[in-house]
């Protein structure tokens, strides 16, 4: 699934602009794959939940659009969460 991030964006080391044009620009790329993935599944092999890391807060809304069960993996360390 193309991300649609530019290396130079990647390396620009802005954390929070990488993240945010991460959500904005994937968005509509997952959305297109789910709906096309449920359009053709049989009854056996239905999506169960979206994992998703708690950066990519773009999946929840996806997930909630199309009436899917998520839950987040989170990545972090415990020691980033007391700094």
């Amino acid at each position: 699934m193309p991300d649609g991030v530019s290396d130079p964006h990647i390396h620009s080391k802005n954390f929070v602009s990488v993240i945010s044009g991460f959500n904005i620009i994937c968005k509509p790329t997952l959305q297109a794959a789910l709906a096309q993935m449920m359009g053709r599944e049989d009854h056996h092999e239905k999506i169960a939940y979206i994992i998703y890391d708690e950066y990519m807060y773009f999946s929840e809304e996806v997930a909630n659009h199309l009436r899917l069960p998520s839950i987040i993996l989170s990545t972090s360390s415990a020691t980033n969460m007391l700094t």
